[in-house]
């Protein structure tokens, strides 16, 4: 049982880990999903030493694991050493469960019928206790230069432009290309069929490889392929679990499509379409989210016009988002009101 003795000695990691936004449901078999280095290792081992449980960190992604070694194995290893929990971390398929308490974590995406939790990158305020800032400006500003991956905070920051192209290489690794191509209709509408005709136009690749890359982006929270208020056929609006993507792959940064990104992030566990000529529609709450970065008072009113306008929605409120705007309104029965960025993403 070598093998199992060694992972048993390196599963409990001394370091301090912050907590996320995040629990696990009260599940004996739990999948912990989510794009790579969007902090699922940290997550787990935090809340596994915060609950002072027994556990067995099993990393199938060492080359020295074994699959049928270990599932032969396990049952008599976790009774000799009176284990309760057994984490199979970066796991390509589901392994016949132990006796104990188990969570599965993968990088990216694994079929599964057992409870799922699904983490991402951090969200903003996230981002603020990562970095131990006291002043919400100053995190936002922060946040829009460097991104939202929870490593980052730790790199110096004459690294961490480097760092960040370093995952999207680890994780791509030869489809880079591809996504830089993809990176560009961030925040656009776009039908897979015309994205895949552009990039075709730069770069040979069948459409296959390229539909199935698509799809592989979406079940790993890569990319949200956000779809249009009751037109389920009209071309997806493109966000990416890293706001930051098409800046690193192209010198045209778009910074209103960046901004609108960053608000999307904050609601992607809420069901979401997105309107013409701009805006996101919550159903449920009945209310209208804007990213509007900048702007005054009568060209911020000329755009919620626009919006209502063009969109008989049902709504109650209409939030306005921007960098540093704030002020508040009636047009009709529906309130509007306009906050910062930082004001508005910690007050959700």
């Amino acid at each position: 049982m070598e093998l199992l003795e060694l992972f048993y000695e390196k599963s409990v990691v001394k370091s301090r880990f912050l907590p996320r936004k995040a629990d696990l449901p009260g599940q004996d078999r739990v999948v912990v999903q989510g794009p790579k280095y969007c902090g699922k290792f940290s997550f787990v081992q935090h809340t596994l030493q915060t609950q002072k449980a027994n556990f067995l960190w099993i990393d199938c992604e060492d080359p020295r694991y074994e699959a049928h070694y270990v599932q032969t194995n396990l049952p008599l290893f976790i009774q000799k050493n009176s284990i309760d929990t057994v984490v199979f971390y970066g796991i390509d398929s589901l392994p016949s469960p132990p006796p104990v308490r188990t969570i599965f974590i993968t990088h990216h995406y694994i079929p599964t019928h057992y409870p799922t939790l699904k983490l991402f990158n951090l969200c903003f305020e996230e981002f603020g206790h990562f970095n131990k800032y006291s002043d919400p400006k100053t995190a936002f500003n922060h946040f829009l230069k460097w991104g939202n991956y929870p490593e980052i905070a730790q790199v110096p920051e004459y690294k961490k432009e480097k760092r960040l192209r370093e995952i999207y290489m680890l994780y791509l690794a030869q489809e880079i290309p591809i996504f830089a191509q993809l990176t560009f209709f961030q925040g656009h509408n776009t039908s897979i069929y015309f994205a895949y005709n552009r990039i075709k136009s730069h770069l040979k690749i069948s459409k296959d490889r390229f539909y199935h890359f698509f799809e592989k982006l979406q079940r790993d929270g890569v990319l949200f392929a956000l779809s249009k208020y009751e037109a389920l056929k009209a071309p997806k609006r493109l966000f990416f679990h890293d706001f930051l993507a098409k800046s690193l792959f192209h010198l045209q940064k778009e910074f209103p499509k960046i901004f609108e990104n960053m608000v999307f992030l904050e609601l992607k566990d809420k069901e979401l379409f997105y309107l013409e000529p701009l805006g996101l529609y919550v159903p449920k709450e009945e209310k209208i989210i804007l990213a509007i970065p900048f702007g005054n008072e009568v060209r911020i009113q000329n755009k919620i016009d626009q919006v209502l306008a063009k969109n008989k929605v049902e709504v109650q409120k209409i939030e306005v988002v921007s960098v540093g705007s704030r002020f508040k309104y009636e047009t009709g029965s529906i309130f509007c009101e306009v906050l910062p960025f930082y004001e508005w993403a910690l007050r959700k």
